[in-house]
């Protein structure tokens, strides 16, 4: 989807695709393809003009070839180095056309590659940008998550996120001290209950000796 809203302010859109242009000047140049097949085969010709029917007359005679003595196998051998010379032949060719497109592939490699260095680097400089303000804004969200978080467990004393040994006031802990309390106001005291035994006893003991 292109984009039609600019970025900045002093950043233009960008474009549609255009429409197709109206031809130009030297509209009827051939297209690549035909252009490179057209100087290969300029490069064989040029110097062996007749060597498309030599390869013909190569091909023939591999047909009708027939190694069965001395004589045929020299033969044989000659033929073998005849269609090596054109191999050779078709190497030099290659090499001569295609250096004109791989020439022109480098520098069309190298246009490409210092815009791209250009465009990556204007990239780079706003996508740091957009990161450190992402960054900035999930640290104020996980902050207001923790003190949200806090809140409520400031709001709630005795749930399971509260330390070991937090008290509360009128929390679970006060009222199991208020239990202890009553426990204890309701039993006698054993101490108490010793106290008052021996009491009784020092009783007992003397109205024993009265008597006695």
């Amino acid at each position: 989807m292109p984009i039609t809203q600019p970025v900045f302010d002093d950043v233009a859109p960008w474009p549609e695709k255009p429409k197709p242009a109206e031809a130009l000047s030297g509209h009827n140049k051939p297209p690549v393809e035909e252009e490179a097949r057209a100087a290969f085969r300029e490069a064989l010709l040029t110097d062996r003009p007749d060597f498309e029917q030599k390869v013909e007359d190569i091909m023939a005679a591999a047909d009708r070839a027939k190694v069965v003595d001395d004589e045929s196998y020299a033969r044989g051998g000659s033929f073998i180095k005849l269609v090596r010379a054109a191999i050779d032949h078709v190497d030099t060719a290659h090499k001569s056309a295609k250096a004109h497109y791989l020439t022109g592939g480098r520098v069309v490699d190298a246009e490409k590659n210092e815009l791209g260095a250009k465009l990556m680097t204007a990239r780079n400089k706003v996508q740091g940008q957009l990161n450190d303000y992402a960054a900035k804004k999930e640290a104020e969200a996980r902050a207001e998550r923790e003190r949200v978080a806090a809140e409520r467990r400031g709001s709630f004393p005795g749930s399971r996120h509260d330390g070991p040994g937090t008290h509360y006031p009128g929390g679970h802990g006060s009222r199991h001290q208020g239990r202890r309390q009553r426990r204890h106001r309701a039993c006698p005291d054993h101490h108490g209950s010793q106290a008052g035994d021996d009491r009784g006893g020092y009783r007992r003991i003397g109205r024993h000796e009265a008597v006695g």
